[in-house]
């Protein structure tokens, strides 16, 4: 993990980061090591400012990231490099009230460093944000979201999930749970999930979902784990459903897992049991990710060719890869799809921020295939 101090202003050089819970230190290279004073690290703005689906995966996988500590406000920036792209998930994080701050000057220091900066499913406040920066933002995503605290089996639109729920009973399929801070499942069910994971790596999944790698035992004590075991095989999971604390907004990103080629039913169970536990603990708030939108909407700072550019992607590498129906799947838990933006520092940034999108989803032939067609229309 790396630590910059902005460029802007005092031109200063980039810095290793050693960090306890309350100091820090910079290493600047080929200068003198410097004690700071007490200053917030990583970990704590995550605890602290981690609003959005993506906050806790800058602990999950630190290698990936680096992080722009903000001089004007009190914070961090956690960015991937892809390329000469910086690429900021989810939003800054900073106070609500300083998010246009960090982002001003991110994108300024990135500049400065010859990079472009790209917000990738970013949240309303720094889509609002950017816009006054001229911006060009779109809304590509959207993020299912449910309050357990208030969330119930019963509903017309619920009805099909009550039935397969029904048939799980009917079947002696039960749905147990650990919750953070318990040290999480027993050795033979960890056993299970590590078998289930595999498979469905090799044979369910062709993308990165969440933007989130499967590491189901690191930080073991935050997370909670509900899952479903074969009542016939004890060794054989059906599904497994790992949720990762939102410390901003006290609530839970949601990772579900189900066996490739096991009809509805477990994976729904795993579901419903982690939003009646969490209910039950008054969270409010519990989301499985952003996922692509059914429609573009929402362009903003965007010309004609942009804007044709972002809708042909969004349908031709997105809509009709199926991308859009995972949306659509969380429907049946009444779920509100919440908008997620995109936001591309300028036109001329939307292909390459695009391209650099593409590799760190692990989709680049759809979206690169798709984005090739639209440039030449």
């Amino acid at each position: 993990m790396r630590v910059e101090q902005s460029a802007v202003g005092a031109g200063r050089a980039s810095c290793a980061f050693r960090r306890s819970p309350t100091c820090a230190t910079i290493e600047r290279r080929g200068l003198e090591t410097r004690p700071l004073e007490p200053v917030l690290g990583p970990r704590d703005a995550v605890k602290d400012f981690g609003r959005t689906p993506f906050s806790f995966n800058c602990l999950e996988e630190p290698h990936r990231y680096d992080w722009h500590r903000c001089e004007s406000v009190d914070g961090f920036v956690p960015y991937v490099r892809v390329g000469r792209t910086n690429i900021v998930i989810g939003e800054p994080l900073v106070a609500e009230d300083d998010i246009a701050a960090a982002w001003s000057e991110f994108t300024a220091a990135s500049r400065q460093r010859g990079r472009r900066p790209f917000g990738f499913m970013v949240t309303q406040a720094l889509r609002d944000a950017a816009v006054e920066f001229g911006a060009v933002t779109v809304c590509q995503l959207a993020e299912p979201r449910v309050d357990p605290s208030t969330w119930t089996r019963s509903g017309r639109r619920k009805r099909n999930l009550r039935n397969g729920l029904s048939k799980m009973r009917r079947a002696d399929v039960v749905a147990d749970a650990a919750f953070a801070g318990s040290g999480g499942p027993s050795l033979d069910v960890r056993a299970a999930a590590n078998r289930l994971v595999d498979d469905w790596l090799s044979e369910g999944v062709r993308h990165r979902g969440h933007i989130h790698g499967v590491n189901a035992w690191h930080n073991v004590d935050e997370k909670s784990y509900f899952w479903v075991l074969d009542p016939n095989d004890s060794g054989r999971m059906l599904a497994l459903l790992i949720a990762r604390p939102i410390y901003g907004n006290d609530g839970w990103c949601m990772h579900l897992i189900r066996r490739p080629g096991v009809p509805d039913g477990p994976a729904e169970l795993a579901a419903v049991t982690a939003f009646e536990v969490f209910g039950n603990k008054g969270v409010q708030y519990a989301t499985f990710g952003p996922y692509a939108s059914p429609a573009v909407s929402e362009c903003a700072n965007a010309g004609r060719m942009s804007e044709h550019i972002l809708t042909s992607v969004h349908e031709k590498a997105v809509t009709n890869g199926g991308h859009a129906n995972v949306a659509r799947y969380y429907r049946r838990f009444d779920a509100e799809l919440r908008p997620t933006y995109n936001v591309f520092a300028s036109p001329g940034a939307i292909a390459p921020s695009l391209i650099a999108a593409a590799t760190l989803t692990e989709t680049f032939p759809r979206w690169v295939g798709a984005l090739v067609r639209a440039i030449r229309v």
